[in-house]
This record gives C-alpha cells, structure tokens and sequence, in this order.
C-alpha cells in the first residue's frame, strides 16, 4: 500500500527538527548565508559602487536579513505550536533559498534589492502576483516567494490542522510583506521624528531594534519559567535605580535644542546595552560575594549557567558595536569605550577592593546624560556648558550616593575583602557613615546645578534618605532609590 506524500514530508521535517543544533550555530549558519546573499547582491548589482561606499548599508542588508528570518521562526512556531528551535531548523535549512534572485542580478533580469513603496494599492498588486511585475524583483524573486510560502504550508499542514495552516501561511506573507514595505509604514515617522541620521542609517537602526526584539522574544518564550523566577528574584530597587538613570537621559537630551523620541529610543538602547554588560561582568565577578550576600541572583543561583553569562555578554558587546557603527558619532564611541574599561577595571581586575572604588561606577552612570545629549545630537559642533555641569552634578549625587547599596552586601564584601564604608568602620559606625555620605548626594547635586528652590527641596530629601538608611533592616533599599528617582524627576521641572 502506498503511503501518503504527507508521510514523507512528515517523515524528513521530523528528521530536521531534530538535527542536534543549538541557537548559537543557528545564529552562525544563518549569518554565513545572508552575508553571502549581501555578497552576490553587492557585486552583481547595478548600485555596486554606490553600495559598497556605504558600509552601514551593508549592517542594513545585514540585520534586514536577520530580523526577517526570526520574526518569520516566531510567526511559524506560534502558528504550528512547535518550539521555537525546532521551527528554526527548518527554516534554516530553507534559508539557502534566498540565494536564487542573485541569478536574475546576473543575467541582468532584475535590478536590485529594494522595498516595495507605492500606494497601498499598487503593493497590494505586487503581494497578489508574488512581485512578478516588479521592475525591480521579478520572476526569480517570485521563485524564491512562491517556495517559501510552499515549504511554509507543508511545514505547517503536517503539524496542525487545514485552517490553521493556511492561516500560518498568510501570517508568514504578511510579515514579509511587512518586512517589504518598511518605507511605507516607517518614511513618515522617520522624517518627523529622526536627527541627524541619513536613510540608510535609519533603516540600519530600525532592524537592528527588530532583531534585538527577536532575540528578546525567543530568549523569553523558551526561558519563560527562568525568566519569571528571575523577575521576582531581581531586587526592585535596582529597577528604580535604572530608572533613575533614564530620568539622568532625558534630563541630558533635554539640553539639546530639539527632542527626538527615536533619537531617545537609539541611545538608551546603546545605554541599556552597556548597563545589560556592566551587570554581567560585575556577576560574574563578584560570583563569591553574590552566594553569600545575594544568593537569589540569577548567576549566583543557578537560574544562569556560566556559558549564558558569557553568551550574554558577547550579545550585548556586539549589539553595542553594531549600534556604534551605525550611528557613527565619535562622542557617543568615546563615551562607550571609556565605560567599557572602567567596568572592566572595576568588576574583573577587582579596583572595586579599593576603598574609593565607588568614583568609578559613579563616573559611569553620570554619562546616561551624555548618552541622552548625544543621540539628539550624534555630530555635534559644540557642546553647551550646561550639558558638562549637569554631568558632573550627577557624578556628585551617585558618589555620594552609590555607598548605599553596599549595606546589603556586608558579609559577602568582608569576606573577600572589598573596601568600603561598611567594611573599613563596621555595621553600626558605617552605616551611619553612608548615612551621611547619601544625605549629601540631594544637595550637592543641587548645589552643583545652582537652583535655590532644588536646594531647599534637596534638605527634606536628605532628612528622608537619612532616616531611612538609620532604619535600613526594616524598610531596605527600595525606598531609598525611589527617592533617588523622584528628586532627579522633580529636578527636571524645577531646573
């Protein structure tokens, strides 16, 4: 008896899906063909010249090919209800696909890459006849979408029913559609609320936050439980302390003489990138410290193995260098550089055993002003004054405030012999140190901004982070960085 075609094509996905690949050599392989794909694409199209002089161009076709080939992995697992990584073998393996319109390039049949642009009607022509009559893409783009959306529904129909995948196959079109047509939903928004950044750097940011997106959203979706334990485990002072610093931001782009909410949106992606960095070389070092006074962390725990710190970690450097590339501001690369190094000098080469090892965090979380500045302002010709003293009024309010978080972590900083305030004059006389020390931070940053109305506001501050810290063991540190980041946010109406 015959066996049904569905068989087999049961039978062969069945076999890919369980190919012992891991995300990391689906991330590699599919790099390998899409820069390939760039490759062909750049030396046999007609714009080669104009193409290759513009390197993010290239980052563009790049994280374009990427966030595609994610967002399509999402799209079809949630439509069969297969694993994520399961999914991506397959598509994987389909990738290659997007190596056949480089044959129209060479015969000369289509031209270039492009988008789909035009009113909706004429893209809506394009989607129904597979860009066949496009000038641009033509009979071999309509190959490449045609056995995509082929392979998409057989995938689908030998997991779930009819319905659904004829569903998941429309899902899987739309969002190439979308990935299509990205002028069309995105050109307004850019010209009204973009700075200094040219199309193409535009373009390269938007995938780059869409890819971004996509890795965030698998690395949820398959670490869900991880992912929810590390939530609840993850200290609620820290995240106002975060917020703080994106309060510091938008205090810095505020400076500049425009506001660009995507322009605020790239730079404290680049500065989340770097604090995501900070947070895991400082776990990583302080391994010893966190077991004995931060046990429920998630390194410190178990929740994250040491090859995820470390795969973590390269994300974000590379994140950071591909955001950096792109946005080209020399300022911004400086900035980041220098911040690497004292992270680097403060977590891993153990400065932090120095009593005045303080001086360095507070250095680097005062740039989240600069960050703020820079993405409003990527090239500038000048920087005003006022942008330097709010720096440096930010770097006395964390140096005095920073000791603050060492209360917690006595007995684990004693044992390993970090110095600082609790360690060096004990529980009592250093608590009452940092007591001190953090009642300074609201006046002399008010001081340093020279606003008399901040002053006086600054002192009830004060009282308040004093009486606080003198009751650490009952109310810990949570209200005190909310204190933190309502005075920075009162500091923004009042200044």
């Amino acid at each position: 008896m015959m066996k049904h075609p569905l068989f087999f094509i049961r039978h062969i996905l069945g076999a890919i899906e369980e190919i012992p690949l891991r995300w990391g050599f689906i991330i590699v392989i599919a790099e390998v063909i899409v820069a390939l794909r760039i490759f062909l694409e750049i030396t046999m199209s007609t714009v080669f010249h104009d193409v290759i002089s513009l390197p993010v161009t290239v980052i563009f076709f790049n994280t374009w090919f990427l966030s595609l080939f994610f967002f399509l992995v999402i799209c079809l697992s949630i439509a069969s209800r297969i694993p994520l990584i399961k999914v991506a073998k397959v598509l994987i393996c389909g990738l290659p696909i997007i190596l056949i319109p480089p044959i129209g390039l060479m015969l000369g049949v289509s031209d270039k890459f492009t988008f789909l642009v035009g009113t909706w009607k004429e893209i809506l022509y394009d989607a129904v006849t597979f860009t066949m009559f496009h000038e641009h893409f033509g009979f071999f783009f309509a190959i490449e979408i045609i056995i995509f959306l082929l392979g998409a529904f057989f995938f689908l129909i030998s997991h779930t029913s009819w319905s659904r995948s004829i569903l998941g196959v429309f899902a899987a079109y739309g969002t190439l559609i979308f990935f299509g047509t990205q002028p069309v939903f995105f050109e307004k928004i850019f010209a009204n609320n973009f700075f200094g950044f040219s199309h193409d750097q535009q373009f390269a940011l938007l995938n780059t936050i869409l890819l971004l997106a996509s890795f965030i959203f698998i690395f949820l979706y398959k670490q869900a439980g991880l992912m929810r334990s590390m939530f609840f485990r993850f200290r609620s002072g820290r995240i106002l302390f975060f917020l703080a610093l994106c309060v510091a931001m938008i205090m810095g782009a505020l400076e500049s003489d425009h506001f660009y909410l995507f322009n605020f949106i790239i730079g404290l992606l680049l500065f989340c990138l770097f604090v995501a960095h900070t947070l895991l070389v400082n776990d990583m070092a302080d391994i010893a410290i966190d077991r004995i006074s931060n046990p429920l962390r998630p390194y410190s725990s178990g929740i994250l193995k040491k090859s995820d710190m470390y795969f973590l970690n390269a994300a974000t450097l590379i994140g950071l260098g591909v955001l950096l590339f792109i946005i080209g501001s020399i300022p911004l690369y400086i900035i980041t550089m220098m911040n690497i190094a004292a992270s680097t000098l403060y977590s891993p080469f153990r400065f932090r055993k120095n009593p005045f090892s303080f001086l360095l965090p507070a250095l680097g979380w005062s740039t989240a002003v600069f960050y703020g500045f820079f993405a409003q302002n990527p090239f500038p010709t000048s920087i005003p004054f006022s942008v330097l003293v709010l720096y440096m009024s930010l770097f006395l309010l964390f140096c005095f405030f920073i000791p603050i978080k060492d209360v917690k972590d006595i007995v684990g900083d004693t044992k390993e012999g970090v110095k600082n305030y609790m360690t060096i004059f004990g529980y009592r006389e250093g608590r009452a140190v940092t007591a001190a020390s953090a009642s300074l931070s609201f006046p002399a940053f008010s001081f340093m901004i020279g606003n008399s109305l901040l002053f006086m506001l600054s002192i009830i501050f004060s009282a308040c982070t004093l009486f606080f810290v003198m009751r650490y063991e009952r109310f810990g540190e949570r209200p005190l960085f909310f204190l933190l980041l309502f005075f920075l946010l009162t500091a923004i109406f009042v200044v």
